[in-house]
């Protein structure tokens, strides 16, 4: 969490980091911010609640001068149908909108101020004020066709165009990411741009005409935005060719609204009205970067939103005062787009969800929000004016993936109901199941209510103060004279401390348990500025306006002691009384008189505001820390040197001055002059003084603006010509004095040049010894030649213009300037392309040399490289792949550097160190395969990283050179991941164990690094050259957890408490060797699954309660895993049916008693044979079987076999003997003499069992 104060402004914004998405070199941060200035009573809440705001993505917004630059305007005439029917007739209109003959907008008008005397009164009244002629509208034509009984008469006028040309152009600002600005287009039909980032290249797509907009046709607009860093990455804004209104906002407003009549879209400061539809600003749909990523922004179209404020009006004469139309309000519309989805070419990606919020006034249809809305004059949106609720969405989470895996998790939590405006309580992060959370910040605010939009209960500046004039809506008459109604209605728009800082942000509590409180004070000031004539005049003592700026912000622990705390001390001495504030804007002026007598009244001032700036600013703010030290800052502002100043020309007469444009100096206001830092005794111990671009500009950097308004009274019309600056205001000078009562005072000067692309090209610096150093830098477009192969005019083309390609350091020593140290990069192009250096070249020798006899640097388009001075020797080559990343860093001397890259391309995951220079640079001297990024890899229990390859491996590698070659790898052996280093031999196959991982070839007299990374980029694994691994495991929020050793024994624990997550780091407990057994569930017809243990190593899972729940752990783990393990590795095995047979039968009668018992047994040798099949037809052949036969005990008897269990060997196709003339059935016959007959008293049948075996059998009989 960060806090950015502001003392220029009085304001603090509080940021609290998310994530930061990467890309290659760039990064995008996401972040949620607060800005402590007061709420503005009809300002609405944004997507994540009300003075908040989700900084991700980006837009270009648009602040119009005059009318949009693009504007197409069109008039309007209406045909007038009659239909004669029964003698009567019946008359029909129908408006009919078309072009204007004349092209007003600015952006085919421009190039009427490329013109010397641009500013001059001639031009202006000549040429640029010429009127044109009336616009036409076709000619009255009657037309009667008795046939259909119709009659058209045609035209009549609807209304007309305001014929005023535009040549004043709109300011465009961007935003994304760390990148800002803003950009016009000038007088040569060039895009110009300002930005504390360096030059920015900005291209419009060429105006789209006659886009389709619901059911109305916008004549013309800008509908993409192509913004190019000197980083050479490029930002695409708004739609493209197939759809331009694609992220395009609109905005509606400010419009009047009562009883159906509207005052249509008012822009800019004279009013200009008109009903055709612009965009507002344009989204940022793609960046692309100059070392091949991709970032895609998607978005889902809002509903409408209505905006409004109460907005009274008149007019009076010197006794009364006439209200008109009593609930007047000013209204404004917006068409949001809401972000999605952002999604980055390495798989990273970043997804919001937004919903329908309950808040004030969303449960109300739009007609319902102000009885009437000139908002249904527009055809393409009036369906939704009529039947959609007021729409405020708000974001409920954000989740960042790797894939389609979730690696981080935030939620947000409102107070929301419909009686109060959207505020954020809670944001929590949590872990990527959801089910937990990590850290939660909590939000208080201020327990005061604001009131409802359009309450007109508001300051001057729309604060809330609980005032308003207008208590009675209803009524229009009031006995007042001038003076009184506007003194009695400007006291009425006083502000009031107590309630302007209603629902603002009053306590923040951390996840550690601690909070911070912020402590406010009203703004006040001691001078206000002046305009016609520009100037700055005392304010007559300290006076309040309106908001609210930062006095404390404090730090509490737990226990509530206090922590930390910084106070804001706002006056011109840290222990005076006089305010260093200056109100920015002149006093507000709500009559202005009417043509013919009388005045006119309005609630928005009549004396217009600057759009952009802060009303209040402090020229000097001290920053008192706790202990007693603290900081003076004095800024440019108003009262010392940076006032705004007269147009170049003006004509008007003083009643309208104050709607005349003027020189707006903002740009140069808010920079640190003077920043001194004192000791908690009041004794300076720093000082630093800034001076910048605006004292040493020659100011020939402007954008011709010219504003032409013609009028009734009191002349034919006002104009003014003014330049708008747009150099960017960088630090020029500093100087820094270390001020020390026992070593004396140490001053050092620093001078600062930049260049027409706005890179630093030298940096001189003095000291208090009159010593002088300089630091000189080059950039792409020095070595830019007419060479189309030359990379440095590639470079320039594509706007990569602010990497350093030489560096020299200066020492100015009696006289005379010595090359002291030097770098220069060498750029080419590699694949993709990527523009990278590929030879780094220093200073040869330590001992200064003398600027005069080193030449200097040019390309050479014959060797398509640098040349460069004997003095400069090379220090490195390299070699890249298609993203830039080192794959080669190749020393002058020393051992060569290989790199290999994965994840994407995101991570180095090997380095080999090699002593030998024999092999030709681009040569691949090593293997390394760990299956990362291998995605049919198996993933169950890899050694490193999270897969592993199954089953055998072939090295697809063959050595460069003569020398002996290694391969080291894991394999998985009985469910343990062992070592194995040996000699390799090309195309090696690798059929040890089960499962390979973490292979590695290379020469055996290099150095081989490894490693594995985790989705967020946390390193999870190291292996060294002798095949050591380290590993180090993550928490549900990446924070590391765990370091093992190479068999993943636990060498460290890492806990992490906030407050309500007790977390006891020791000691650790770890599961101990588990096993489990597991059959086979997954083979194929004829055979049957086998069983196996999965093994569980101790030490994997790791309780900081008790060891079992650490086994518990280990449990589920092979609850959730064994059985998938065993249906990929475990044994299959055929089935075999095992069939009793008998062969040699003989049957023996005897006759023990002739004539009165006879004993017939049946004999055979008793078998088992073997086969395939359950029918038993085809053989089977068996190995090393062994088999227990029981034998029923009765057959015992009989036999004589002595044994009732028995093991049998079997092996081959063969069969197996078990007994030879077995008895196998035996009947007992005897003569009954009392029945006369025979009768069979003993009859069994012998039974035979198999029993278990290592080979399954089924007994077929």
């Amino acid at each position: 969490m960060r806090q950015d104060n502001n003392p220029y402004t009085g304001t603090s914004t509080l940021n609290i980091p998310l994530y930061d998405l990467q890309f290659g070199k760039n990064s995008l941060p996401v972040n949620l911010s607060y800005n402590t200035r007061a709420i503005q009573v009809d300002q609405l809440p944004s997507w994540v609640g009300l003075g908040w705001n989700l900084n991700i993505g980006g837009q270009v917004s648009r602040v119009v001068n005059g009318k949009p630059d693009e504007l197409r305007e069109t008039k309007s005439y209406t045909i007038i149908n009659t239909t004669i029917s029964g003698g009567s007739a019946y008359t029909t209109s129908t408006s009919v909108q078309i072009l204007t003959s004349n092209d007003f907008g600015y952006i085919n008008n421009y190039s009427k101020l490329n013109n010397s005397n641009w500013a001059s009164y001639d031009y202006t009244f000549n040429t640029l004020n010429k009127i044109p002629a009336d616009e036409q509208l076709p000619g009255m034509r009657i037309i009667t066709n008795l046939d259909n009984n119709t009659v058209t008469q045609d035209p009549v006028l609807a209304f007309d165009v305001s014929r005023n040309y535009d040549f004043e152009p709109d300011e465009f600002y961007f935003s994304v990411g760390n990148v800002s600005g803003k950009f016009y287009l000038n007088h040569n039909g060039e895009w110009k741009c300002e930005s504390p980032g360096g030059n920015f290249m900005v291209e419009v797509t060429a105006p789209a005409t006659n886009i389709i907009k619901g059911s109305v046709p916008v004549p013309r607009m800008i509908y993409q935005i192509v913004i190019t860093g000197p980083d050479g990455t490029r930002y695409y804004f708004g739609g493209d060719a197939s759809n331009k209104l694609k992220n395009v906002e609109f905005w509606r407003g400010p419009t009047g609204a009562y009883s159906g009549n509207g005052d249509g879209n008012v822009f800019g400061i004279f009013g200009n009205t008109y009903l055709s539809v612009v965009p507002d600003a344009w989204l940022i749909t793609k960046i692309e970067t100059p070392d091949n990523y991709t970032v895609n922004f998607e978005y889902k179209k809002g509903k409408l939103q209505l905006q409004y404020a109460d907005a009274p009006w008149g007019e009076g004469t010197g006794t009364s005062f006439t209200r008109f139309m009593p609930g007047y309000l000013h209204q404004s519309m917006a068409e949001p787009w809401y972000l999605t989805k952002i999604v980055c070419s390495n798989n990273t990606s970043i997804e919001l969800q937004s919903e329908d919020s309950h808040q004030l006034n969303t449960d109300l249809p739009l007609r319902d929000l102000t009885p009437h809305s000139t908002f249904t004059n527009y055809g393409d949106i009036v369906g939704a004016v009529i039947n959609d609720k007021n729409n405020l969405q708000k974001l409920i989470g954000l989740q960042v993936k790797n894939g389609s895996e979730v690696i981080k998790s935030f939620a947000f939590e409102y107070i929301e109901n419909l009686t109060e405006r959207l505020k954020l309580t809670a944001l929590k992060e949590l872990s990527p199941d959801g089910r937990k959370y990590n850290s939660k910040y909590s939000f208080v605010y201020n327990s005061g209510k604001l009131p409802v939009y359009g309450s007109g209960k508001v300051d001057h500046l729309g604060f809330y103060n609980n005032k308003r004039f207008f208590v009675n809506n209803t009524q229009t008459a009031y006995a007042l004279s001038r003076t009184d109604f506007e003194t009695q209605y400007y006291n009425s728009r006083e502000p009031d401390f107590i309630y302007a800082k209603y629902e603002t942000l009053d306590k923040v509590y951390f996840p550690t348990g601690g909070y911070r409180k912020y402590e406010y004070q009203e703004n006040d000031y001691s001078q206000a500025i002046t305009r016609w004539p520009f100037g700055v005049t005392p304010a007559g003592g300290n006076l309040v306006t309106g908001g609210i700026r930062v006095h404390k912000i404090s730090d509490y622990l737990q226990d509530g002691s206090l922590a930390n705390e910084t106070e804001f001390i706002y006056k011109t001495a840290i222990s005076g009384s006089t305010s260093s504030g200056v109100l920015s804007i002149p006093r507000p002026k709500y009559t202005d008189d009417k043509s013919g007598g009388g005045y006119y009244f309005s609630t928005t001032s009549f004396t217009p505001f600057d759009r952009i700036q802060s009303h209040i600013t402090y020229s000097t703010v001290f920053e008192k820390r706790r202990d007693g030290s603290y900081k003076k800052y004095v800024f440019s502002n108003y009262d010392n040197g940076t006032n705004d100043n007269q147009p170049t020309y003006e004509t008007a007469t003083p009643a309208f001055w104050d709607a005349i444009p003027y020189v707006n100096n903002s740009f140069r206001r808010g920079a640190v002059k003077e920043l001194t830092l004192y000791d908690n005794q009041g004794n300076p111990v720093k000082k630093s003084e800034y001076k910048y671009q605006d004292e040493y500009d020659d100011y020939s950097r402007f954008i011709r603006a010219v504003r032409i308004k013609r009028h009734d009274q009191p002349a034919s019309y006002r104009a003014s010509a003014c330049p708008k600056y747009y150099f960017p205001n960088v630090v020029r000078y500093e100087k820094e004095e270390s001020i020390s009562t026992v070593a004396g005072s140490q001053v050092k000067e620093t001078n600062y040049a930049y260049d027409g692309y706005n890179n630093l090209v030298e940096v001189k610096s003095s000291n208090s010894k009159g010593e002088e150093t300089k630091t000189l830098f080059k950039y792409p477009y020095n070595f830019s030649t007419g060479n189309t192969n030359n990379p440095y005019r590639k470079m320039t083309d594509r706007y990569m213009v602010n990497y350093t390609v030489e560096q020299r350091n200066v020492l100015a020593r009696n006289g005379q300037e010595l090359l002291t140290g030097a770098s220069i990069n060498d750029y080419a192009e590699f694949g993709g392309p990527v523009f990278m250096p590929r030879t780094t070249y220093e200073l040869r020798t330590k001992k200064p040399v003398a600027v005069s006899t080193v030449a200097n640097t040019n390309y050479d388009d014959a060797n398509g490289t640098l040349s460069v001075d004997a003095v400069y020797g090379p220090v490195n080559y390299f070699n890249y792949d298609n993203k830039g990343n080192v794959l080669e860093k190749r020393p002058f001397a020393g051992p060569v550097e290989n790199y290999q890259w994965a994840y994407n391309q995101r991570y180095p995951v090997v380095k080999l160190v090699n002593p030998q220079h024999s092999v030709p640079s681009g040569v691949k001297v090593y293997f390394s395969e760990g299956f990362e990024d291998n995605g049919s890899a198996s993933i169950d229990h890899p050694y490193s990283g999270r897969r592993y390859l199954s089953g055998d491996f072939q090295v697809p590698f063959t050595k460069p050179d003569a020398r002996n070659y290694l391969v080291d790898y894991r394999y998985y052996d009985n469910g343990t991941w062992k070592y194995m280093c040996k000699a390799f031999n090309n195309n090696m196959s690798l059929t040890e164990g089960d499962g390979i991982d973490d292979v590695r070839v290379f020469p055996s007299n290099t150095q081989i690094y490894s490693y594995t990374f985790s989705p967020l980029g946390g390193m999870t694994s190291e292996t060294d050259l002798n095949g050591k691994t380290v590993f180090y495991e993550y928490d549900d929020f990446g924070r590391l957890s765990v370091v093992r050793d190479q068999d993943k024994n636990i060498v460290k624990t890492f806990c992490y408490n906030y407050l309500g997550q007790p977390i006891n780091c020791l000691p650790a407990y770890g599961n101990d060797l588990l096993t489990q057994e597991f059959t086979r569930t997954t083979c194929g017809p004829g055979y049957v699954g086998g069983k196996m243990d999965y093994l569980l190593s101790p030490g994997l899972f790791v309780s900081f309660k008790n060891k079992d729940e650490a086994n518990a752990m280990a449990r589920n783990y092979i609850n959730q895993n064994g059985q998938a393990y065993v249906d990929q590795h475990g044994p299959c095995i055929q089935i075999v049916y095992a069939r009793l047979e008998y062969d040699n039968y003989t049957d023996v009668v005897i006759e023990e008693e002739p004539h009165e018992r006879i004993l017939e047994e049946l004999r055979a040798d008793l078998y088992i044979r073997f086969y395939s099949d359950e029918a038993c037809t085809q053989r089977a052949v068996v190995h090393d079987v062994i088999l227990n036969v029981h034998l029923d005990p009765q057959a015992l008897v009989y036999n004589d076999s002595g044994e009732e269990e028995m093991e049998i060997g079997c092996g081959g196709d063969d069969f197996a003997l078990i007994a030879n003339n077995v008895t196998v059935n035996r009947t007992d016959s005897y003569w009954n003499t009392d029945i006369q007959w025979w009768q069979t008293i003993a009859s069994w049948q012998m039974q035979h069992y198999l029993r278990a075996s290592p080979v399954p059998f089924v007994i077929i009989k």
